[in-house]
């Protein structure tokens, strides 16, 4: 068995190094032992160097080889519902709840994730209700509620329900779920916005409401990016294209690393507009973090990708890379 631990040790370091044939070999050698360590391995050699299709053949692979493994259905089920692949992560979340052991209501808040992010909205309510209301997922659980009203068009509920779990957050957050404080306080702000902006159609408030929720986190997700750009209206025309821009700028609190205090970061951005004057606009509507007339384009070009959408705006917005500039 040492053996088998070493193997797995140096596996692991190969990951972190970088280097994934190694650390393939490596798990090959762990499969062939008939260890479920081999398939992780594997899978995330394939994972970190974004073998989509492969890495999921590995994950199936694993399930087939251990079929009462939690591990191996919890890892499939988060991995497909990372990539969007809907029906075979809540297929992978049903094989856990069946596995020895299986923490209940945490499978049944995941499996609500993943069919929340696939609009099956009624069907994440079902899962929600058998989590129950006191303990660490309730604030979770209620505010990805907020989401399923607002997904069935029950706005007014989640705008009746949304204040007291704000109120809960900050009285009892701090203490029961630290870490999930910025990610809950923004996600019950976007669905005030959201329920705001479909029941009263508040151009302002609405705005309010989005940018309120946007402070809590560093970059905003595609569908804070679409309500915003509903709420600004602004159709596309003949002379609209998109611009891939990365920008840099200086924040108002320098943040520390490396024993220096830095403040200038860049960020891409990929905008909708006319020009690269109209994507400084777009731009600057969400950079409201940082120092006055800091913000300047270093780069401007035409975006590879294609868009779905008709209106202008931000279509894609990167988390901030700090500089370094050592002096």
């Amino acid at each position: 068995m040492q053996q088998f631990k070493d193997l797995i040790i140096k596996g692991s370091e190969h990951l972190r190094a970088g280097e994934f044939a190694k650390a393939q070999k490596v798990s090959q050698k762990l499969i062939k032992a008939g260890l479920a360590q081999g398939y992780l391995l594997k899978f995330q050699a394939h994972q970190k160097r974004d073998q989509t299709q492969e890495a999921l053949k590995i994950l199936r692979e694993y399930t087939v080889a251990f079929p009462k493994d939690l591990i191996a259905w919890k890892t499939l089920a988060e991995f497909c519902r990372d990539q969007d692949f809907f029906d075979e992560g809540i297929m992978a979340y049903d094989q856990a709840l069946e596995c020895h052991e299986a923490p209940l209501e945490k499978i049944y808040l995941a499996r609500a994730s993943t069919l929340l992010r696939a609009s099956r909205y009624e069907e994440a309510l079902v899962d929600l209700e058998k989590i129950s209301d006191s303990g660490e997922m309730s604030l979770p659980v209620r505010v990805m509620k907020l989401s399923c009203y607002n997904g069935l068009d029950q706005c007014a509920k989640s705008l009746e329900r949304a204040p007291e779990i704000l109120a809960d957050i900050e009285m009892i957050g701090e203490e029961v779920l630290e870490n999930s404080i910025p990610m809950l306080n923004y996600n019950t702000r976007f669905e005030i916005a959201r329920a705001n902006w479909n029941i009263h159609k508040d151009q302002s408030k609405s705005l309010q409401n989005l940018f309120q929720a946007l402070r809590f986190i560093q970059v905003a997700p595609p569908p804070a990016l679409q309500l915003l750009r509903e709420i600004n209206s602004q159709d596309t025309n003949a002379e609209c294209k998109l611009f891939e821009v990365i920008i840099s700028a200086k924040t108002k609190v320098p943040t520390m690393e490396h024993g220096h205090p830095h403040d200038e970061f860049v960020r891409q951005y990929e905008v909708m507009a006319e020009d690269p004057d109209e994507c400084l606009e777009f731009i600057c509507e969400l950079e409201t973090q940082i120092k006055s007339n800091s913000l300047r384009i270093r780069k401007v070009g035409d975006a590879n990708n294609q868009v779905d959408g008709d209106l202008k705006g931000v279509y894609f917005q990167s988390l901030p890379e700090l500089l370094h500039n050592h002096h």
